[in-house]
């Protein structure tokens, strides 16, 4: 009876570790008129540093042209699918007025970008309808909460009113509670552990 339980608790725990090292989003949380899902994934570089990043589907009624996101951390290497422009981390201060989010997220300290060329103009030609981009970046914070994030189609902003405007602000998915190190490492022992009891078990 004693080995049977302890059987138990060893596929329990395996089913656990499991789940938390194959949890990739968590639910997106809508604002405004956001059509985009946007998902994030988070690799451990080692030595204090990780590597974010940010993939969509234009799932809008237009090209997108300008995709920003927001963090509370500063962040560098930013790279980017995105046609022709992309920008490392800028403080929110300097931002121009039109893309400050601070009146959604007061705690916002840093923003980076993606975006395409004006030229010819107009319109700018940016991502179409169905197509798919992402933006990467590193930075030495942890955090795997839901980002903010905005942007704007051809049928907005410069395109359309020279304004800069934000068509549509939402947050991104977010990743498991546990780094996929971690995760691993809790998915290796369960199954070390119910090896061990097999072998015990068969002698």
């Amino acid at each position: 009876m004693q080995r049977i339980r302890a059987l138990f608790l060893v596929i329990l725990f395996i089913i656990f570790s499991f789940t938390v090292a194959s949890q990739a989003e968590a639910s997106i949380i809508p604002l405004g008129p956001n059509q985009l899902t946007v998902n994030q994934q988070i690799m451990d570089l080692g030595g204090g540093s990780w590597q974010y990043t940010y993939s969509f589907v234009n799932t809008e009624s237009s090209d997108i042209w300008h995709f920003l996101l927001y963090s509370t951390f500063y962040m560098y290497s930013t790279n980017a699918s995105f046609l022709h422009h992309h920008d490392s981390s800028g403080v929110i201060d300097d931002i121009y007025t039109a893309f400050d989010p601070r009146n959604i997220e007061p705690d916002i300290t840093h923003w980076t970008n993606m975006w395409t060329s004006l030229q010819p103009w107009p319109p700018p030609s940016g991502l179409a309808i169905g197509d798919s981009a992402w933006l990467s970046f590193i930075a030495d914070e942890y955090d795997p909460g839901a980002k903010l994030f905005a942007y704007e189609t051809v049928r907005s902003g410069y395109a359309v009113t020279n304004g800069g405007y934000v068509q549509a602000y939402g947050y991104t998915g977010t990743t498991g509670a546990v780094p996929i190190p971690g995760a691993a490492l809790l998915f290796g022992s369960g199954l070390f552990g119910l090896a061990g009891f097999i072998r015990k078990f068969w002698k």
